[in-house]
Order: C-alpha cells, then sequence, then structure tokens
C-alpha cells in the first residue's frame, strides 16, 4: 500500500513539472512587434549602419552631428528624394518595408578673405561660401615688378595663380573644408628676374651676365672679382660707356652695365733721400 501512495504522489509531481517547465519553455512569440531591417549611410557613402526598426517606429536617441553643418535628416536617395526620418531624428510614419536611406547635410557659411598683400586684386576681397561647396577658380592679384604665384593658407601654398592645386583641391576644384568658420588667403609673389650684363669696358669685348631681381641694386648682387691691371682699378659700374658716373638705381629691367676704370701710376716715395727704402702709392692721373 505505502509503495502505491509512494508511486501515485511521483507521478503527480512529474506531471506538475512537467507543465511549469512547458508553460516557461514553450513557445516565445510573446513579442508579436513586427521587425523591419533599414540601412542608412549617416557620414559617407561606404560605411552603412543597420537598425531593426520595431513596429515601424524609428528615431535617433541623438541628433547626428558634424562639424561645421545641420543635420537635415535621413532620405531615400542621396540628394533630393523623400525625407524619411526628420532633422529631430524622428520618423513621422511607420516604415513597413526594409530601406536604404542616405543621411543629408546643410553646410554652415564659411567666410574666405583674399589679401593681396603689397599688392592689389580686382574684385571683392570676401566672399562667403557654404562649407564643404567648391570655388573652381579664385581671383587674382597683382604687384608690380613681381608675379603672382598664387594664394596661401597658413603658409601652405594652395593654389597656382588663380587655379587651384591639384594636389590640395579634387579636379582643380577649392573644397573648403579646413575645419573652421573662416579662411583667409593671402598672396605670394616671385620677384621678376632681369638679365644683367657686365661689359668690361676694356677692348676686350669680355662681358658677363648675371640674374638679378626687380628692386635689388648694385651692392646685391655678387659681382665678378677683378683684379687690378697694374695701372689702373675697378671703380663701379656706369649705365653709359663713356660717362663715369656709378649706377645707384634698382633693377626693374634687362640691363647692361659699362666698367668704370680710373687710370694711375705708381709713384715710389722715399722716407730718407739716402735710404733705399720706399713705398709706392697710386697717383691717379685724374687728380
Amino acid at each position: 500500500m505505502r509503495k502505491k501512495l509512494l508511486t501515485f504522489f511521483m507521478v503527480a509531481a512529474a506531471v506538475l513539472l512537467c507543465g511549469g517547465l512547458l508553460s516557461a519553455c514553450g513557445d516565445d512569440s510573446g513579442d508579436e512587434r513586427t521587425r523591419t531591417v533599414i540601412r542608412y549611410y549617416l557620414y559617407d557613402d561606404t560605411t552603412p549602419m543597420t537598425a531593426v526598426v520595431f513596429d515601424g517606429e524609428f528615431s535617433f536617441d541623438m541628433v547626428p552631428r558634424r562639424d561645421h553643418c545641420v543635420f537635415l535628416g535621413l532620405f531615400d536617395a542621396k540628394s533630393g528624394g523623400t525625407k524619411i526620418v526628420d532633422e529631430y531624428g524622428r520618423c513621422n510614419f511607420l516604415i513597413e518595408n526594409e530601406m536604404t536611406l542616405w543621411a543629408q547635410w546643410l553646410g554652415n557659411n564659411c567666410s574666405i578673405t583674399f589679401d593681396p598683400g603689397e599688392g592689389t586684386m580686382q574684385g571683392e576681397r570676401s566672399m562667403s561660401l557654404v562649407y564643404g561647396s567648391t570655388l573652381a577658380q579664385l581671383p587674382v592679384a597683382q604687384r608690380e615688378g613681381y608675379e603672382f604665384v598664387g594664394w596661401s593658407s597658413n603658409g601652405r601654398l594652395v593654389s597656382k595663380g588663380s587655379v587651384p592645386n591639384s594636389t590640395t583641391f579634387d579636379d582643380n576644384t577649392y573644397i573648403f573644408n579646413s575645419g573652421t568658420d573662416s579662411v583667409e588667403l593671402m598672396a605670394c609673389y616671385d620677384a621678376k628676374k632681369f638679365t644683367l650684363t657686365l661689359d668690361y669696358n676694356d677692348n676686350s669685348f669680355k662681358t658677363q651676365e648675371i640674374t638679378v631681381s626687380y628692386g635689388e641694386g648694385i651692392d646685391s648682387v655678387d659681382l665678378p672679382e677683378i683684379e687690378d691691371s697694374g695701372s689702373r682699378e675697378l671703380v663701379g659700374w656706369s649705365t653709359d660707356m663713356r660717362l663715369n658716373i656709378p649706377f645707384t638705381g634698382t633693377f626693374d629691367s634687362d640691363i647692361t652695365l659699362y666698367a668704370i676704370w680710373r687710370d694711375y701710376k705708381l709713384v715710389k716715395f722715399y722716407e730718407d733721400p739716402d735710404s733705399e727704402e720706399y713705398t709706392e702709392q697710386k697717383v691717379y692721373r685724374d687728380e
């Protein structure tokens, strides 16, 4: 009798335990929300992000941010298209189908200032562009005696003349993405080069050419060393082979300068008429 009662209680416990397990471990379809997967590109076109949307409702916990840009929303096209998620990061209708979305951004205004330095330029010296926009042609600056090289930003040359530098710009177009709300471009110049011809003016027909820069003077030129001939010495350079007026101006074109010679003779001076010791001094013929 005791064995029968024990068997009865064991079977009853087993039935109750099995019932509990079935209740806990059975079908987990209690979450009846619909799931939809969307892909979206937030900052570029190469790195997609994935989100699971429950019951068609989607929103960002925080509005996406990007330096110097305003988030316009997620659209069903890279440009234009229909706005699916608004600028506040909220979707105002149910998403029922899988889709791919693209973030669109509006750049802040970027102020560009052109400084011609000691030169001049035509047109406005400042302009406002939308951050990330393009400017295919830059202004031209002018400076007397100098060639306009281009524009520089923070000491780095960013254009060749008015054409953006291909190493800095994409497709010869300046992308204003310097990370600041203002860009100052400084004009860069190189002094024009001229040929200075030195005529020795000594019946030897000997000449020498030297490259000089605009604004340089004769004192800044590395002139050749000409040895004293023993009867005359070089005292300067003139623009006229017949005039002994030294050139003291600056170079602004090709020029020929002629050597100015001063004739002299060496005279012996004895300190004591009875001594053989003497010194030689130059006595110039024009004195």
